[in-house]
This record gives C-alpha cells, structure tokens and sequence, in this order.
C-alpha cells in the first residue's frame, strides 16, 4: 500500500477482535510467523525506495534510512546479544573469555541443533528453559555493562548498544507523552532480549517451512462455544417472533370483526375482511422477518 501512494495511521481508539497469544509457546508461534515477513517486507520497501518516495510524499529519506536500521539491528540482533552475554560473563563472574563464549555459545548451539531436529513442541519447550536461564543472565549483564562502561569508557561496544537501546524507548516515551508510563516495562524487556532477539529468530529461521497460523489452532472450542450462543440468542428471537405475529394476528381478527361488524355480514364480505387485515403492512412485515429468521435457524 505504501508503494502505491497510500497513507497508514496509527488509530488508538480503534476496536477489533482477534486472538492474542496468552501462553509462551503460542507467543512464539505467531511471532515466528511475523518475523520472516516483516524482514521481506522491509527489504521489498528498500529495494524500490527510490519509486516510493516519489509516488508516496509520506515517505521520506529519512523513514527509509530508519527501515535500514530497523532491518540491519535485526540481523544483527543476535550476534549483538551474545558479546553483550559473554562481556558480562567475563565482568561479573570474573572467568576466562574461552569460559564465557562456552557458557553463552554452548546453550545457543545446542538450541539451533533442536530446532533443526526435534519436533516442534520439543523446541518450545527449550526455548522456554533457555528463555528464563537467560533472563537471570541478564540481570548480570546489566550489572556487567554498568562496570564494563565504568571501567572501559562510555564508547564501548556494548556501552554502545545499551545508550542506543535505552535511548531509542525514551525518545518514543517523550514523543507520546500519554504513553510514557508504559516505560517502567522496559526492565522486563531488557532481561527477555535473548528470548525475542536470539531463540526467536533462530526458530524462526528454523521453520520457515512452518506456514501454520501460530494462535488459532487451539480457539475451535471458544469458536464453538461462541456459535451455540449465537444459535440459542437466534432461536430466542425466533420464538419470540413466532409468538408477536401469532397474538397480533389473533388480535387484529377480534378488532376487524368488532370494527366491520361481520355478525350480520355475508361469508364472503368476512372472508374478504379477515384477508384485508392479514395483509396489514407492519404484521407482513413481522411475518417475513420471523421466516426468515425460523429458516435459519433450521439451516
């Protein structure tokens, strides 16, 4: 759409119903299915940046150079992780660098030989150990950055990525103000950067020939559930239908007959009366909705 000319705001106040991930293991399935395709998409954008720019005015340089960044930290991601994993390693717990690559690179390796082999709920269930071992590590890498920063001087790598990554949230926190307090968060989503930005994308990668939905499978019995409240809610009114027509009708009969005075009125004038009150438009009307509703509850 963007390639096109069209414009895409953000609405907050928008209302809609879909299925969010409410467990680890369905998190990381609709994020697997995401990821490959935003990556495609950022890269489509890129290679046709100059078109865009020039048939969309709300593309600029300077939104596509921020694509180029968003697509080269994403590939970068976990290789950027896992220096800052053995750094801190190395700062706090004060071992040899061999001892740190092994403890960060081993549990990596040995994920990425899982996911390749084993069956997909098996590799749920690593990335979720995996997932907690290392977010308990990097509680100690934000106490290994503070000491490597401290004592290497502010422009080290991993001082680097830390000012960048905390930067990044609170200039977005100072540009929506309303939404600001949503930064207390951010202490959890530093200790679950390995979760989403090194065993995410290595399962990623590892079934990409997974082309399953990721949060769906499991909601037939909600869908289910729903469509019997549905059918009791259609066959309520149904009922109630049948029975509004049903006491208008005998109602209107009983006034036509006291209104036409059909006591002394041939078979035929009656006949033509009581004929003349079932086509009343509102009671018609009445009559073919409660049809039509009867017949879809039969279907």
């Amino acid at each position: 759409m963007l390639q096109q000319g069209y414009k895409i705001e953000y609405c907050a106040a928008a209302e809609a119903i879909t299925f969010a991930p409410e467990e680890f293991k369905e998190f990381f399935n609709q994020r697997r299915r995401w990821m490959p395709s935003t990556m495609a998409n950022i890269m489509d954008l890129l290679q046709s940046y100059a078109r865009t720019t020039q048939i969309n005015p709300n593309i600029s340089y300077f939104y596509i150079f921020y694509q180029i960044i968003l697509f080269v930290s994403s590939v970068l991601g976990p290789s950027t992780v896992l220096l800052a994993l053995e750094s801190a390693v190395v700062s706090v717990f004060r071992v040899t660098p061999v001892w740190a690559y092994l403890l960060t690179y081993g549990p990596t390796i040995l994920f990425i030989v899982v996911c390749l082999k084993a069956k997909t709920d098996t590799q749920l269930t690593w990335a979720m150990i995996l997932s907690a071992i290392y977010a308990l590590l990097m509680m100690a890498v934000f106490v290994g950055t503070l000491v490597s920063i401290a004592s290497e001087g502010w422009y080290t790598p991993t001082g680097m990525f830390f000012y960048i990554l905390v930067g990044t949230f609170i200039i977005s926190g100072i540009l929506h103000p309303h939404e600001f307090g949503d930064l207390l968060w951010g202490v959890l989503y530093f200790i679950c950067i390995p979760a989403g930005y090194l065993f995410l994308i290595i399962y990623a990668i590892c079934n990409l020939n997974n082309v399953s939905w990721g949060t769906r499978e499991n909601k037939s019995a909600v869908l289910e559930h729903a469509g019997q409240d549905r059918k009791k809610s259609k066959k309520k009114e149904t009922e109630d239908d049948i029975d509004f027509v049903t006491n208008e009708m005998i109602t209107g009969m009983i006034k036509q007959v006291k209104n036409s005075n059909l006591s002394g009125a041939s078979c035929s004038e009656a006949f033509f009366s009581i004929f003349y009150m079932y086509h009343n438009p509102s009671i018609k009307m009445k009559s073919r909705d409660c049809y039509v509703n009867l017949q879809e509850h039969v279907i």
